[in-house]
């Protein structure tokens, strides 16, 4: 994501963890290859807790690039050849731009470009720099992959000549706006001093009839936009959230949640500016020109005033526009963390208070609240500055043509050509103004593409459109599966192999970060084993449609979410027609109906999407009632009865062992564990006797 025009471009990581990765992209841009970020993670991997000092430098390897790591005092640091990266706070990175005695300017994945002093400077760094150059490998090729906006045009029939019309509409009211000057002008100067009466009604009536018309006009065109905006609302909204729901796992888990929502903003921003401000951008074009042939026809000395002030403004925005830009980035960024911070508090409550970090919270509550306002009043100020230039011209240029008019009219020009020029003239500038400011958002267009590139361009779960659809049983067959988050990790779990008939109940087990919950999410198909295969009923599951296989599949998380709706809408998937009895069955199974039953509103009792007033056990036996709604034929369990009472815990194994199903879980309750027809250790890749694993947990407890 470039957001700046310096010559080291300010890139923002998108994942918690990958400001190495966007570090990297920095440096490179400064040499001269330009990669942003989504190319920067396509070559050099991504590490699921973050870059370590070497991985940092092989991954500028990859780009035929060579680093250094070294210790350093901040003294010497002024005297270093930037920009280079600093270990930052001994959990970041960022890149030092400048640095000198009144202070520093660094880059910060994370922030934005940050002015900071060398106290804190000496605060956060580390005493760890890399320095990186360019080898003879490294390729100037720029690498980008950024979102086309007329893509986003695609599949919405008529638009074009919807759009067209409604140019074509403004330009008749534009017209009539135009002609108003011209007409005053021929009033004053014709009717009146040959004192015309009732030619001066006549105009006058037309000058009212033609207001009318640019009223009806304007009603119409108006009318029109809001069905194009709600179109276009609609069309990508449904486009970008299809798109989002079919991103791999690994998106959201990397990502706060405010971010990825203040990223589906952009969305608005950029359809405001290709619907009204496109427009009125052409139409503001249109004027311009016409006043300004016009004024020259009149007089191309008192046209020079209007011109200069608007060329005046222009060179404003330009120069102004990289701050704003900046500015624009570093408070969308802030409000993202901000809401980021506000949606973690209400969700985790609950531990808050217990742990009492409730001032805690408010304190950096307080700091994201000030940090957006303070970034919001930075933008604020550079509009009031730009506005306030623009009224300053649009004077100056009111006045020029007033002061030099007046000069003319002693050589022969007519006040009614002086009013024309001074009406044509209020048009120019602030017609320029507008359409600078217009063209501005168009710059800021590429901004908010980029934003949404981060939703385009990650990877969805691989699918195939035209794959078959098989019966898929409970059989499941696992050869040498291995999985690692990227290469630049080792293995979370590998060449693990084990076979499950249909209808056995499977306990995993292991220590805690040997891969348990990994192994069935790969399952499941949330990830793609880098090594092996898992086949059910003899067929790949690659080679299965996600679909089909999830309609085989059911699978209960660790942190399972309910979603915001009735007890009976979550059960059933909210389908438009559930199925009562079986839903009352599966309940059952779940060791929930009779709490349900007890309830004032039973199974249409409400609950949010934190489960609202529900017990841990109560969310989780719901869960498992969802699961087994859907009818699966392989039942995934995560640490799912973990809040259950031994009692429950039993009622609901008991109740699934009748049904026939393939039951794979992972569980660390001995009682659990037991239940299972097999165990399988994942960390010694060995199935275990039920009977030689109990002895062995009763002698370690012992012991």
């Amino acid at each position: 994501m470039f957001f700046l025009s310096y010559k080291t471009p300010l890139i923002l990581q998108s994942e918690t963890n990958e400001c190495g990765l966007a570090c990297i992209a920095m440096l490179s841009c400064y040499f001269g290859k330009r990669i942003d970020l989504s190319s920067t993670r396509h070559l050099c991997g991504t590490a699921n807790q973050g870059m370590t000092l070497r991985q940092l430098i092989h991954s500028f390897e990859r780009i035929g690039m060579t680093a250094h790591a070294s210790r350093t005092d901040i003294d010497d640091i002024k005297s270093l050849k930037q920009p280079i990266i600093l270990h930052w706070s001994f959990n970041h990175f960022v890149v030092l731009i400048k640095a000198n005695r009144k202070g520093a300017i660094i880059h910060d994945p994370a922030i934005g470009r940050r002015h900071i002093s060398l106290q804190e400077l000496s605060d956060h760094f580390t005493g760890i720099i890399i320095e990186a150059w360019p080898t003879e490998a490294f390729d100037k090729k720029p690498i980008e992959t950024n979102v086309n906006v007329s893509d986003l045009f695609q599949g919405i029939k008529g638009l074009g000549k919807i759009l067209f019309g409604v140019i074509a509409l403004s330009a008749l009211i534009e017209l009539l706006t135009i002609a108003v000057p011209a007409a005053t002008q021929f009033t004053i100067d014709t009717l009146i001093k040959s004192s015309d009466t009732e030619g001066v009604i006549f105009v006058t009536l037309l000058v009212i009839s033609a207001l009318l018309i640019k009223s009806i006009f304007s009603v119409v065109r108006a009318w029109v936009l809001m069905n194009v905006r709600y179109t276009l609302g609609v069309k990508w909204s449904e486009k970008f959230f299809n798109r989002l729901i079919k991103l791999k796992l690994p998106f959201f888990e990397k990502r706060h949640t405010g971010d990825v929502a203040s990223r589906f903003q952009s969305l608005t921003a950029i359809q405001d500016t290709f619907t009204a401000d496109l427009i009125a951008s052409v139409l503001d074009a249109f004027v311009i020109i016409i006043s300004i042939i016009l004024m020259f026809t009149y007089s191309p000395i008192l046209a020079l005033g209007p011109c200069i002030a608007a060329a005046s403004y222009v060179l404003l925005k330009i120069c102004i526009f990289p701050n704003y830009r900046a500015r624009k980035i570093e408070h969308i960024t802030s409000e993202a963390r901000q809401s980021s911070h506000f949606l973690e508090t209400v969700r985790a409550i609950a531990a808050i208070k217990m742990s009492n970090l409730a001032s805690v919270r408010r304190r950096e509550w307080i700091n994201h609240v000030v940090t957006t306002t303070h970034s919001g009043n930075q933008l604020f100020k550079l509009d009031l500055f730009t506005k306030t230039i623009g009224v300053l011209l649009g004077g100056f240029s009111a006045i020029y043509v007033l002061g030099f008019g007046a000069v003319q009219i002693d050589e022969g020009m007519t006040a009614g050509i002086l009013l024309a020029i001074m009406l044509y003239a209020e048009m120019v500038v602030s017609r320029s103004i507008n359409l600078v400011d217009a063209v501005s958002d168009f710059c800021l267009v590429s901004m908010h593409s980029q934003r949404l590139t981060d939703i385009a361009v990650s990877p969805i779960e691989k699918d195939i459109d035209n794959a078959p659809v098989p019966t898929l049983n409970g059989n499941i067959i696992v050869n040498n599966l291995s999985f690692r988050y990227s290469d630049s990790e080792p293995d979370i779990f590998s060449d693990i192999s084990l076979e499950i008939k249909q209808g056995e109940s499977i306990a995993i087990i292991g220590p805690s970060g040997c891969g348990k919950s990994t192994f069935l999410q790969v399952l499941a198909g949330f990830y793609e084993p880098t090594g092996g295969q898992v086949l059910i009923n003899g067929i790949n599951t690659a080679n299965i449609k996600k679909s089909h296989l999830r309609d085989h599949i059911a699978f209960v998380m660790q942190d399972e979410k309910l979603l915001a709706g009735s007890i009976k809408q979550n059960i059933t998937g909210f389908s438009e027609y559930p199925n009562s009895n079986l839903m009352l069955q599966c309940s059952s199974y779940a060791a929930i109906n009779n709490e349900i039953e007890s309830l004032p509103q039973a199974y249409e009792s409400m609950i949010g999407d934190i489960g609202n007033t529900l017990s841990g056990g109560q969310k989780q036996r719901i869960s498992i009632a969802r699961a087994l709604y859907r009818e699966p034929n392989i039942l995934l369990l995560d640490e799912a009865t973990s809040d259950l009472d031994i009692a429950n815990e039993k009622k609901i194994t008991n109740s699934i062992s009748q049904l026939p199903i393939t039951r794979v879980f992972v569980a660390h309750r001995p009682e659990m564990i037991m239940s299972a027809d097999r165990i399988f250790d994942i960390s010694s890749k060995q199935w275990t006797d039920g009977l030689q694993w109990n002895r062995k947990h009763i002698s370690s407890d012992v012991a």
